[in-house]
Formats: structure tokens, sequence, C-alpha cells
């Protein structure tokens, strides 16, 4: 399961304000009492706890909502979390309900709203949605992962395609098989590639030694066997666009990655370079190593545009922008990628040194170990002892810990005379060095070992702005806010997180329950409407016709709000609940901008108020701007249910 880190801070509003930083120590806030065997780290609002030997899940008030009965559950994303029981696994939703029994050697997290579960390590494999319902006993020895609607299934050696009622859409008539994307796969019969429609109608003839990747642009990644192969390289590879069969690239070469934002590497005779989308070498074909950062072989993942090549025990770099630029060759033993743009260089004396992406060095050799950069920050060591640098080399923590964490939401825990504290940014102490152990915060909430025993600290960090903090304090009086999202102030709300909002701010206004307002607005909850989500909240705030979805079948829970979109949720809100009247479109300097489905919406904000301060639903930001691509913060948020909840 995925692990969860804290979004980027952008807190905007009628006046900017940020997250404070507490500059002294402090005397820890103690959210959840230290009680448990083991303390994980919340993710949408649970923790998974261990009492006795049991797992179970807690929210951020220490109640428990899953009962410990597992051997293990992991971290919650998009509603649901695997758990094992007995060695068995399953996947559970928020509720603890059981979606997937925990009955299996492995199950597959949901995509396109199907979960792949298999009986044992050769056993078979079946499916189940979101519901809970097994869609497809185990009946096939293999099934790849949804795309487009389609699976390929296996048996017997031979594949076909599935769609998610588990019902045989292409029969099991090939030897092997791709995914579909863009609507088309490849597949083989009779020892040649081609590729298929999802009909089943040959696109690209079957005539292909092999096929590699996907079909991007039109173009074809093909492959000739040799005419005298060896067990390493049996194919000479070139490229083909298929809408008009010319050849771009006759075969030529060992190899060929994907192209990925218009380049490939390209091998041949143990040398790297790349190409472009022409079939130009803009990069020679002279490196011994060449590959985009942190990639696997026949895998491209860009970071920052970053490439990285290897010559003559040198390392080099060079930026996409430029691919065909004069690299400058670096004398590094090693090179990876450390993030935010920066690379780490690992000399032969075995001191790290930093370098920006056009190879020019910014910190000499000095560090035994620097770690990966997180919030601007890098955890560096030498001579046994920890602290942190930034990008431009400078020292910001000096080095005196026994250890260090990454910084996480603001704070980063280290480590002195075996026990754990927090400080801030500025290397200053924020939460006393007196635990045991720590873990990360994750939603304002860190796990702290004492005694023995996990509980957790909230982040001092974690206030509202200054600017918020008035009226985020009365939308808690009103119990406006629930219990779970009141953290995180300052970070972009998510979609599931407004939906939330916005349905438990109906309810507070009307006194009645999400049932009863789907139910009186004649409407009903549809639970396979989305292949994300089952949060009943989600699909009642859909029903209610407060939000749609991204795309067919996807609602994107973790998704952000732009500030046009939370007018339009708002209005929306204020139709059901028969407090909403149209304005004279609202006059501010970027109304250009405003997309035109959220004009009447922006209107209505600009001009309801919140009785009690006068102030507008969702006014201007600085300099008379509404900025509609603006995204949202959570004290925003939590403001403007306050003010629509008083308005009349």
């Amino acid at each position: 399961m995925k692990k969860f880190a804290a979004s980027c801070l952008l807190c905007l509003g009628l006046i900017l304000g940020n997250v404070q930083e507490a500059n002294a120590e402090s005397t820890p806030v103690i959210a959840v009492e230290p009680q448990f065997k083991e303390g994980g780290n919340f993710s949408e609002g649970l923790a998974a706890v261990k009492i006795k030997d049991r797992a179970g899940a807690i929210d951020k008030t220490g109640k428990i909502i899953i009962q410990p009965q597992y051997d293990w559950i992991g971290e919650f994303s998009n509603g649901y979390a695997e758990a094992a029981k007995n060695k068995l696994r399953g996947i559970i939703d928020k509720t603890g309900k059981e979606i997937v029994p925990p009955l299996y050697y492995m199950v597959g997290s949901f995509k396109e709203g199907i979960s792949i579960v298999r009986e044992s390590s050769q056993g078979l494999s079946g499916l189940y949605d979101q519901t809970g319902k097994e869609i497809l006993p185990p009946k096939y020895e293999m099934i790849s992962e949804f795309h487009e609607g389609l699976a390929a299934v296996m048996n017997n050696k031979m594949w076909g395609f599935i769609d998610s009622t588990g019902a045989e859409i292409l029969p099991l008539q090939y030897e092997e098989v791709q995914d579909f994307n863009n609507g088309l796969a490849m597949a083989k019969m009779n020892g040649k590639w081609g590729f298929i429609d999802k009909q089943g109608n040959v696109v690209v003839p079957m005539r292909y030694d092999t096929l590699y990747g996907k079909i991007q642009d039109g173009l074809m990644i093909y492959g000739n066997l040799k005419t005298n192969p060896t067990d390493e390289f049996s194919y000479e590879w070139g490229v083909m666009n298929i809408h008009t069969g010319k050849i771009i690239v006759k075969p030529k070469y060992d190899d060929i990655t994907e192209f990925d934002k218009g380049y490939a590497i390209v091998l041949k005779n143990r040398k790297q370079g790349l190409i472009d989308t022409s079939g130009k070498e803009v990069v020679p074909v002279s490196y011994p190593y060449i590959s985009y950062v942190l990639e696997n072989r026949r895998t491209n993942l860009y970071k920052d545009g970053v490439h990285i090549v290897f010559s003559k025990d040198k390392f080099g770099v060079f930026n996409e922008s430029d691919p065909g630029k004069k690299l400058k060759m670096l004398d590094y033993a090693s090179v990876s990628y450390s993030g935010e743009g920066i690379i780490l260089g690992l000399g032969h004396n075995k001191k790290w040194e930093i370098v920006n992406q056009e190879g020019v060095e910014i910190l000499p050799p000095k560090y035994d170990l620097i770690r990966g950069f997180q919030e601007g920050l890098s955890v560096a060591q030498a001579a046994g002892k920890w602290g942190f640098i930034d990008k431009a080399g400078t020292e910001t923590v000096a080095l005196q810990y026994e250890a260090a964490n990454s910084f996480s939401e603001g704070l980063a825990a280290v480590k002195k005379e075996g026990k754990w504290g927090f400080i801030d940014r500025a290397g200053n102490p924020i939460i006393p060095i007196q635990y045991e152990d720590v873990r990360n915060f994750s939603e304002s909430l860190a796990a702290v070992k004492w005694n023995g025993k996990w509980g957790y600290i909230r982040s001092p960090l974690d206030v509202p702005a200054d600017w918020a903090k008035p009226e985020v304090e009365t939308a808690l009086a009103l119990k406006l806010i629930p219990d779970d999202m009141q953290n995180a102030y300052a970070q972009n709300i998510t979609r599931s997180d407004f939906s939330r909002l916005v349905v438990h701010l109906m309810a507070a206004k009307t006194g009645q329950s999400m049932e009863q307002l789907v139910k009186a607005g004649g409407k009903s909850m549809a639970a396979s409407v989305f292949k994300d989500t089952s949060d009943p909240i989600l699909l009642a705030a859909n029903a209610l016709g407060i939000i749609n979805g991204k795309a067919e079948g996807v609602f994107d829970p973790s998704g952000t709000i732009t500030r046009q979109e939370a007018s339009v949720m708002l209005a929306r809100t204020a139709k059901i609940l028969g407090i909403y009247e149209v304005f004279p479109s609202a006059d501010y300097a970027d109304s250009a901008d405003i997309a035109t489905w959220a004009v009447e919406a922006v209107a209505y904000g600009a001009s309801v108020t919140d009785p009690t301060n006068h102030a507008k639903l969702m006014g201007e930001m600085e300099n008379n701007k509404f900025a509609p691509y603006a995204n949202f913060t959570r004290q925003q948020a939590f403001i403007t249910a306050k003010r629509l909840f008083n308005s009349k």
C-alpha cells in the first residue's frame, strides 16, 4: 500500500497567510495516549495499531474503528486497506467491512474498480469488485490488471481478454498478449506479433518477429530476428509509423525503449544513445550507459527531465530541453537523482557532493551520505553525525545527531543520546527529545513510543493561519468540521474531503441524516457509479448532484479542488438547501479566466454574505483577482462552510 506524505502547502485567502512555525520547544499535545504495542502512520484519518498481537485501526481521537483481529493492516488508500488474518490476505474499507475476505495468498489493489485475488502461489486467480461481490471465482492461471475495461487472462499457455463482469470478450487463442492502450493491444499468433483492437480485429498484421511497448503517437517499436542471434540480443529493433506504414528507423539497434516525451534510449554494440521521434540520434550512440533518472532498463520514468550517462568511469547529466547539448562529464564513482532538481555524485574518495541538472557543482565532496531532498532539505551525515543541508549546499542544521529522518509536514525526527524528538526547518527543537522511538508526521499526527507503548502526538505547527483562525474556531464550535478533518489546515483540500465537508454541512443545517437528504431529494445512491470509491458519503454527494466524476466511472478522491470548482459545489449545495439566488456576474480583474460553467456560481459566492461578519462566501484574492484555477485549501473550505451555514 502506498505511503502517505504531506501535500505541497498552499495557503491563499482573503488575506495571505502561512502555516505558523513554532520557534521554541513546547510540551507536545498528546492526541492519543500511549497504549499500543505498535502504531502506524495515519492515512485517510485512520492508523493501524496493535493491541497485544492483533491489529486494528483507530481514528484521530483514539477511538477504535476496526476491532483488533488481524495479523496486520496496511495504510488506507482511496478508502481501502489490505489486511491479513491467519497469514491470508483480504481488503477492508474504513468501517472495517471486509470487501475481499482474508482468504487469499495475494490480493491486488482496486484498479478500475476490480481487485485480482489468487488462491496460492501457484493457484488460480479470480475477481472482486468494490462492493465486495465476487465477480469471478478463481478460474484462470493468470489475470493481468484491468486497462481500458479489459484484462488479459491465461489458461494452458493461451491468452485472451475478459471484461469487468468476468465475461470472456476475446477468446483464449493468443500465444502472448500485452495490455490495451489507446484501444489497441499487442498479440501473438503462430509465432508472429501484431496489434488487435477490443473487438479482436487485427489492426497491425501479425507478421513481426517481436514488438515492444505501446503505440505512441502512431509509432510502433518492432524487431526482426537476427541472422545470427545471441542469447543477449536476438533481434534488431526499428520504429515504424503504423498510420502511414513509413519506416522511421530501420531495424538496426540491439534494443530500443519506449518513447517518453519524444525520446527513446537505443543500444548498439553495448553503447547507448538517444533518438527522437524522427529517428535522429540526438545523443550519439557512444555511452556504455544512459538512462532516464530512476528508470528500469525497459521502463522510462522521467524526473524533472534529467538524464544520466556513463562513460569510462565518469558520469554526466543532460536535460531533456536540450538533449543534444555537449555533455559535461563528471568524475564520480556513482550518480543518483535526489529529487527536487538535485543530483548527488559519489566521488572516488567515497564522499558525496551535489550538482545541478547542468552538471555544475553546488557542493564539493564532503559528506559520507546525502539522502533525497524532502521539503527543500536533505539529511546529511559525516563522521557518524547527522544534520541537514539545503539545495545550495548550506548546512542549515549542524551535524550533531545520532540519526535523523527526512522532513515531513515541516518537522523532522532527530535522535540524541538514544532518544528521539522533532526539530523544525531552522533546526529549532520543537518537540523534546524524550521518546524511545518515533515515526514521521502524517496527517498532522506522529506515532511516538513512550515507556514501551505507542501513542500519538499532534503537530504544534498544525494550526490555522492567523487570518483564518477566528472563523475556523467558529466552524469548530458549530461542529461543521468532521473530527478526522480537524488538521492540515493549510493543505489543499481533496475532492473526497470537500464532498464530505459539504454533506456534513447540509446535515448540520437541516438536521437530516445523509440518507434522509438523499431520499428527500428523490435520489438514490448507486454503489457502482465509480470504480475508484464506494464511500457512501461520496456516493451521496454525487447522487445529490453536488459533485460529478472526473471521467466516466472515475471520482478521483485524492484529487484537489480549484476555487471555481469549489464555487460550483457550494452553489449546488445552496440550491439543495433552498437558499440559492442568481446574481449579476462578478467583476474581477481575471473574470475572463473564469470558466463559463462557473460564472454564475462565482457570482453567487461574491454576493452572498455571512451575516455574523458580513464576509462574502467566496471573495477576491489579492489585486481583485478571483484566481479560478488556484487550489482550495482546507482552512478556506472550512471558512466557506461556516459562511454558507450562517447565510439565509
